[in-house]
């Protein structure tokens, strides 16, 4: 009697055992597969979307992420056109690039006077095309939920603002924002 002959008899002979053992490894091999997908699309998914909106590489001045968030005036790149075109025309660099833009970011204080308010506010400024260029980068094929931005073909000292800070400045009538009521105020208890 050959060895797969025994094996086989050896299934058969208790079915309902052999039954219970292949769906416990059907469903766990199904569950593995699953979070194996859902794994990978977390991963490509948070991939695509750093690099639509930061990019593959980011160039900072010296120290910034020590001392620039404190004082980011002092730690602008001096000159950034010229490195913009110093990278585009890197014999290395040239063939693998897509888009190179500059970026600012800074945070503030933005005030309503009329209103007597003020907040706090992150500002990010951007060129229009190109960020728009690499909102197009999606080499994994995930979905993705990035939408250009209108300023396309604006002038350079258009911007947008968002709800919330016109929510909370009290700008919404006058920006005429579509669904930007703003919130009622917080009372204190007992008051």
């Amino acid at each position: 009697m050959s060895l797969w002959s025994l094996a086989l008899r050896n299934l058969l002979r208790n079915r309902r055992r052999s039954v219970t053992t292949l769906l416990a490894m059907v469903v766990g091999m199904v569950a593995i597969l699953l979070f194996g997908g859902y794994r990978s699309n977390i991963v490509y998914g948070t991939q695509t979307g750093f690099v639509q909106h930061s990019g593959h590489l980011q160039i900072q001045h010296r120290g910034y992420f020590l001392d620039g968030g404190d004082n980011p005036a002092a730690y602008g790149i001096a000159g950034y056109r010229r490195m913009v075109e110093a990278i585009r025309r890197d014999p290395v660099l040239a063939p693998m690039l897509a888009v190179v833009t500059p970026t600012l970011q800074l945070g503030g204080i933005g005030g309503n006077f009329s209103a007597g308010i003020s907040r706090s506010v992150m500002a990010t400024g951007v060129v229009p095309e190109e960020r728009n260029q690499m909102l197009t980068w999606n080499d994994y094929g995930v979905v993705s939920y990035a939408e250009p931005l209108p300023l396309a073909g604006t002038g350079e000292d258009t911007v947008i603002v968002g709800t919330g800070v016109a929510r909370k400045l009290r700008l919404c009538r006058l920006l005429d924002a579509p669904d930007c009521a703003p919130a009622e105020p917080v009372r204190a208890a007992g008051a």
